[in-house]
């Protein structure tokens, strides 16, 4: 997720001030959440980090965070829940369960790995009322407890916990596997779990049709963000048990080496290299002119020669205070059309690019659906003389604020859609949506898979950029057509260029693009700039050869144009370096 730093030195200074009152018991994970949401706005969002950063305030899990977000009435009410449904004759013998092995199901990262370790549970920690074992990001989690010897198990619970706003989330599912021995494994049958909520506290309790023995088991879960997880309970009743293989399924070891290979241009609709483009806000930062298009469509040489294509992709997006509101809305519409819009300038560009080193004169275009946030309360009519929407499911429901949220998009999509065929761009190509939010997309799934099939009708796919380490392996069920990974290498300033071999294997094994990134960093602190070289050194070593591997650019606001611009030698070296490292790969 992204931590923009500098893009606006007046928003900074706000900030800057303002981040010293913002932080309360759960300031560690709050600030860690927001700095690794990715590029949601990312100029606006990375000034957010960085003030926070600059405050000396940790943007980790610090220690003055205990995790006491659930309610506890909610986790009595669940225990309570869970106790009564235990059969009469069955122990609890979770506080015997020993942990013995913790593995993370993704790719492992060592930042991420810092934040959580003094979280993690051991021995029998998982048991114990009140407590929870936090978790962060990595894909998942495999937790393995010793029994002690062979039990009879007639069910078993763990409960998580979900605080959203400060990024916690409960796991979408949740598996159990069985062994007698530790060499075979059986995974129970998810149509013996259950999940109940109590609150912020959600609870899988797992009952085979029978007792199952076992001296082993294992409990397997994705992690998204954060999760949160305890309250283990284990039953155990003297009735002698079933084999595993009577109530379960062998287990298939998973192939950790399985690769799908990289998202390539032939499945995006030809996109290769992609440009982030921030519009709408922030004056000239956020409004583009045809001669700014023209250096980033083609490389131009400090001789002013037109060298060779740079980037064949734009996707417009708009800064995170865009606006929720039809309104608002409405405005980001009205900067990207219309005689002296956005589109009509990378129009122009392209004409002119398509001249001098475009075989054919077109720019692919992807274009951003704005979120609709379920706390929005009055997002305003979409029609003359209709209704104002309210997307809040405190106070319409969860049906009606789906419905409402629906009815936005719908109108912002078809007015999108009636505009640029009206609009007729000779020189851009449409061939694709973004998926503006990037956090745990899982309570969005209906939205997502709404946005796709508005999408598909118009042959158009949909685009999601989610964070490093944002669980992605159920991309293509959640109803995304094509996902590309942010490394966020760059300003983890604590992530070693592992990150970036990390980030190229976890999207070769899911079938993803990749995201390389700066900002105007690389311009005031050589710390910065050198990272940056080597992020693209290092993406150069690992990229496999003749990859046609989608790659996206996350350059803030226009910095690779204020470095073509630059009089400065060293300031115009990243523009050159860029264009070089694109027509190399």
């Amino acid at each position: 997720m992204k931590q923009k730093r500098q893009e606006f030195k007046w928003w900074t200074s706000t900030l800057m001030t303002a981040s010293l009152t913002m932080f309360s018991a759960a300031a560690g994970v709050t600030a860690y959440a927001n700095a690794s949401n990715g590029h949601v706005g990312r100029p606006d969002s990375a000034i957010y980090v960085s003030a926070v950063q600059s405050t000396g305030v940790s943007t980790s899990a610090d220690s003055s965070f205990d995790g006491s977000v659930a309610q506890p009435e909610n986790i009595a009410v669940a225990a309570a829940d869970i106790a009564s449904s235990a059969p009469p004759d069955a122990t609890d013998i979770a506080s015997q369960a020993q942990i013995i092995s913790l593995q993370v199901t993704g790719t492992p990262d060592q930042v991420f790995a810092q934040q959580e370790t003094k979280y993690l549970p051991v021995g029998n920690s998982m048991s114990e009322p009140g407590k929870w074992a936090r978790f962060l990001r990595q894909g998942g989690r495999e937790i393995t407890f010793s029994l002690g010897g062979l039990r009879n198990v007639s069910s078993m619970s763990l409960s998580f916990e979900q605080n959203s706003k400060s990024g916690i989330y409960w796991p979408t599912s949740m598996e159990v596997q069985v062994s007698i021995d530790g060499l075979t494994w059986y995974v129970l049958n998810d149509n013996d779990l259950d999940a109940t909520v109590q609150g912020d506290v959600k609870t899988f309790t797992l009952t085979p049709s029978s007792p199952v023995q076992a001296s082993l088991i294992k409990i397997v879960f994705p992690v998204r963000v954060w999760v949160f997880a305890g309250q283990l309970h284990i039953w155990s009743v003297n009735q002698t048990g079933v084999h595993p293989a009577q109530v379960g399924t062998p287990l298939v070891p998973r192939n950790s080496s399985s690769s799908t290979g990289l998202l390539t241009s032939t499945r995006l609709n030809g996109a290769r290299h992609i440009l982030l483009v921030y519009t709408g806000d922030h004056g000239q930062l956020g409004k583009w002119s045809a001669q700014d298009f023209l250096p980033m469509l083609e490389y131009i040489d400090p001789n002013g020669r037109a060298e060779s294509q740079m980037f064949d992709t734009m996707l417009f997006l708009p800064y995170s205070n865009a606006g929720g509101t039809a309104t608002g809305w409405s405005k980001y519409l009205d900067d990207l059309f219309g005689p002296d819009g956005e589109f009509a300038h990378l129009n122009a560009a392209a004409e002119q690019a398509g001249r001098q080193v475009f075989s054919a004169r077109t720019v692919n275009v992807i274009f951003t659906i704005p979120y609709p946030d379920s706390s929005q309360r009055n997002f305003g009519a979409v029609s003359d003389g209709g209704p104002k929407l309210n997307f809040s499911v405190a106070d319409v429901g969860d049906e009606q604020s789906l419905q409402n949220r629906k009815t936005a998009i719908r109108w912002y999509y078809d007015e999108f859609m009636t505009r640029w065929k009206e609009a007729g761009y000779p020189h851009l190509r449409l061939i694709g949506v973004y998926w503006y939010k990037e956090t745990d997309p899982s309570s969005d799934v209906p939205l997502i898979q709404y946005v796709r099939e508005l999408a598909s009708k118009d042959n158009l796919l949909l685009l999601w950029i989610p964070a490093y380490g944002t669980s992605i392996s159920d991309w293509q069920s959640m109803g995304f057509d094509g996902v590309i990974l942010q490394s966020n290498y760059y300003e983890t300033t604590n992530a070693t260029l592992q990150r970036v071999e990390n980030a190229v294997q976890t999207a070769e094994q899911n079938g993803l693009g990749l995201e390389i990134e700066l900002d105007g960093g690389v311009f005031t602190n050589t710390d910065l700039a050198t990272r940056y070289r080597s992020e693209l050194q290092s993406f150069a070593s690992v990229l496999p050869p003749s990859s046609d591997a989608v790659l996206v650019f996350y350059a803030a606001s226009k910095v690779l144009l204020q470095a073509y611009e630059s009089p400065n030698t060293a300031q115009r070296s990243i523009y050159d370096e860029t264009g070089s490292w694109l027509m190399a790969h």
